[in-house]
């Protein structure tokens, strides 16, 4: 909310301490983020497990039709 990013920017400008609530709010949002990178993780390597399995694919077509992969 918008008192909420007041009470944020008040309290990085050394103005007042942040609320227990706002506290938990960031604690909250964290959690969140660092959830989201790690599922945003999980599908990185699922996509580069896809890509290698199509380049082997890729290449065992070009073989078996006789073209040389560069």
């Amino acid at each position: 909310s918008f008192e909420e990013i007041k009470e944020l920017v008040a309290a990085k400008e050394g103005e007042k301490a942040p609320s227990e609530r706002l506290l938990e709010l960031l604690r909250t949002k964290i959690v969140e983020v660092e959830q989201e990178v790690e599922r945003l993780r999980r599908v990185q390597c699922e996509l580069l497990e896809l890509r290698e399995m199509a380049e082997r694919l890729a290449e065992g077509a070009a073989d078996a039709a006789g073209v040389v992969s560069s």
